[in-house]
């Protein structure tokens, strides 16, 4: 088999595993035909990384494991994800590549397919197979799960049919699906461990009802004389009974704290591979740090569908449990309990309405109040030295105010629920005592069942009439949802199929462009950068809306930017991490050590090579002065370097990776003549294999570049 034939075996055995895998991870237009895959080395650790590199460009996590144990698959299997072992068989003329994908397990075996050759299979593997075949040497095993696992959550198209809303005054800007929905869907989720919660919560609600019948059992035994073994016989049973409701009790809270868990990874991961990659367009208007905030909703979510989760359940499986108990009792009782629905029905849903809107807006005085005490904290020149003391108090008062008049109208609808709750129980309990005592004396009734229907009735309108703080979860859940569903609908670029040149410099060129830059905006006559030189755009004032419109990031508001005859916004898209375009811009810090803000964790960039790009730079020398060297660690706002050396850290950053255009975004122009002169030099020798770009305010910086274009006139 020739190398042609091998890579054409390798991208269908890449393109049919994973395309099935995504589907069983609910992933349907994965778009893996367009795809290409490369032949690769005779290596297993070369064909999982074929797999991982191909899955991240259509929305799939491939993660290599060690794990063999089949019980441990089998639980990634009932976690909703796929299961790939892979198989790499070097031979003499040619690579063999083989596959199963485990879609499924029973007890003794597991469900998979056979990839080989061109050939699909159907097939069984027991455990002891599947520990053999895992323990052999040239095998890798993979778990496949979606990039972004909340779909089912967020306004993506493809997963939640929306109609397209227009933005709102409060800061919406993109498509919205109702909390309610979103409070469905993060069920659906969780529909095993949930179903698995209701199982429990009505073994434990059936249990329960031990007490009344035991009461309704005994004041008939008491009724006949004074018995001591029926007495005995009725408390065993009690215990017994409320022993297994406590067990079946704290199973519920063990699976309910999986499930918080399980959000909590969930949501996060998702954010994580969401915001690298998410369209920039929308956060036009948005400071991307606040819009952070809404993160610490998560918790929130977890603590109100604990509660939910377990208080709700029971409520309400106890109160179907006890109203059937009520209704054998006598027709009138049923007569009440068909009443007691229909007005606890009203109390969770009619007077509810406005719950949810209102718990939303008071979620968005607190992220204001938030918002407000960050920029006064970060902004000390203005609010301590400049004396802005009495506007942070005074701004800090009138969001204070916005709250307390925004939970008066919360509190306002769970009021009324709570009111009319309590008249619910003081009703209930008097006509049940009321009926009740008639049908005993009607002789429709025995004094134990009265006693048993009073001590259900106490029970089920009970728990309802406390139920006001339930609800107020109920209320939060959906708020904080809401505000957790803004940041899942945040729409990523699709990753696309680019076809340029595998190495050497690259050219860009552009058409007539306006940029919007805010209160201004740069028009632009056409123009273009040759492959492998130095260039400069001269501009008037530092907008950084420039290089990033450049680098793709933003699009122009007209016309069109090109690489190498392809779309920049496609390049910028495209998963190359920094080696095919880099920017290197405005001073973006992350808390972490120096080495990690330079190499962010891309594996081909050695600790070797950060050493040598700091070189370059003249930063290693100010670093080996320090104990901690490149592990110092730095604050976001770039502490303990001085802006000099951010910019600095900013260049070796974009430089490590090699790329083939680097775009520099004024980080010369507050540099010493002398840092200048050396950073031209190394831009200089780097022309081989660079195209460098600066845009800068300094005309004798655009004078020794090979060629300058002046944007200044615009």
């Amino acid at each position: 088999m020739n190398s042609q034939s091998n890579g054409s075996n390798l991208r269908w055995l890449v393109q049919s595993t994973l395309g099935r895998a995504s589907q069983h991870v609910g992933i349907w237009d994965h778009g893996l035909e367009t795809i290409d895959v490369h032949p690769i080395d005779a290596s297993i650790d070369s064909l999982s990384t074929v797999f991982e590199t191909t899955g991240k460009q259509v929305g799939l996590q491939v993660v290599r494991t060690r794990i063999q144990d089949p019980v441990e698959v089998s639980e990634l299997l009932r976690g909703g994800m796929a299961v790939i072992l892979l198989k790499c068989e070097p031979e003499t003329s040619d690579l063999q590549f083989q596959a199963f994908l485990l879609t499924s397990c029973s007890r003794s075996r597991f469900s998979a397919i056979s990839y080989r050759d061109y050939s699909v299979e159907s097939v069984a593997l027991s455990r002891a197979e599947l520990r053999e075949f895992a323990s052999q040497s040239g095998v890798s095993i993979l778990a496949v799960k979606p990039l972004q696992n909340c779909d089912s959550i967020s306004a993506n198209p493809v997963y939640a049919q929306v109609k397209q809303l227009m933005a709102s005054e409060s800061g919406d800007f993109h498509d919205h699906i109702s909390p309610l929905r979103r409070f469905l869907g993060l069920l659906h989720m969780e529909r095993k461990d949930i179903g698995l919660v209701a199982i429990f919560g009505f073994a434990s609600s059936v249990l329960s009802l031990a007490t009344p019948l035991a009461v309704e059992s005994l004041v008939n035994v008491i009724s006949w004389g004074v018995y001591i073994q029926p007495l005995i016989v009725l408390a065993l049973m009690l215990l017994c009974s409320l022993v297994l409701s406590s067990v079946f009790g704290v199973l519920q809270n063990m699976i309910v704290e999986v499930v918080q868990r399980r959000q909590f990874v969930h949501i996060v991961c998702d954010l994580a591979h969401r915001f690298p990659v998410c369209n920039r367009q929308q956060l036009k208007s948005e400071f991307p740090r606040e819009l952070a905030n809404r993160v610490l909703d998560i918790m929130a979510i977890q603590k109100a569908s604990s509660v939910l989760l377990l208080d709700g359940t029971n409520i309400v499986i106890v109160s179907i449990v006890g109203f059937l108990l009520l209704g054998f009792y006598h027709a009138y009782l049923l007569g009440l309990v068909i009443v007691l629905i229909v007005s606890m029905t009203l109390v969770i849903w009619l007077l509810g309405r406005g719950g949810v809107t209102t718990a939303i807006e008071e979620s968005k005085t607190k992220y204001r109040m938030v918002h407000w005490l960050q920029d006064v904290l970060d902004s000390p020149a203005a609010f301590r030295v400049n004396g802005g003391d009495l506007l942070a108090i005074k701004r800090a008062s009138a969001i204070a105010a916005e709250y307390v008049e925004a939970r008066k109208k919360h509190f306002t609808v769970l009021l009324r629920q709570i009111i009319f709750a309590a008249g619910l129980q003081a009703v209930a309990m008097t006509s049940v005592l009321g009926i009740g005592g008639w049908l005993v004396m009607q002789g429709s009734l025995t004094l134990g069942q009265l006693v048993a229907a009073e001590l259900v009735v106490a029970l089920v309108v009970g728990s309802y009439s406390k139920a006001g703080k339930s609800l107020e979860k109920f209320y939060d859940l959906l708020a904080s949802i809401d505000k957790v569903g803004h940041l899942l609908d945040l729409k990523a670029d699709s990753n696309v199929l680019i076809d340029m040149p595998q190495n050497g410099p690259l050219p860009l060129e552009w058409t007539a462009l306006e940029i919007d830059c805010g209160l201004s905006s740069v028009s632009t006559s056409p123009g273009s950068i040759t492959a492998g030189t130095l260039s400069a755009i001269l501009v008037a004032e530092p907008l950084p809306r420039i290089a990033e419109t450049l680098a793709g990031l933003l699009p122009a508001e007209s016309g069109s930017i090109r690489i190498q005859n392809t779309d920049v916004t496609a390049v910028a898209v495209a998963a190359h991490q920094g080696t095919q375009v880099s920017l290197a811009a405005r001073t973006e810090i992350f808390m972490g050590s120096i080495a990690s803000n330079i190499d962010l964790g891309r594996n081909f960039v050695s600790l070797a090579s950060v050493r040598e790009t700091l070189k370059k730079v003249q930063l290693w020398e100010d670093l080996a002065k320090v104990p901690t060297g490149i592990n110092t660690i730095l604050q976001s706002s770039g502490y303990p370097l001085s802006p000099i050396q951010m910019n600095k850290l900013i260049l070796a950053r974009s430089l490590v990776s090699t790329p083939r255009l680097l775009i520099i975004d004024g980080l010369l122009d507050s540099m010493s003549p002398e840092d200048q002169r050396h950073l031209l030099d190394l831009f200089q020798s780097l022309k081989t294999n660079c195209t460098i770009l600066l845009i800068t305010q300094l005309t004798h910086l655009a004078d020794q570049s090979d060629l300058s274009h002046d944007w200044r006139r615009s």
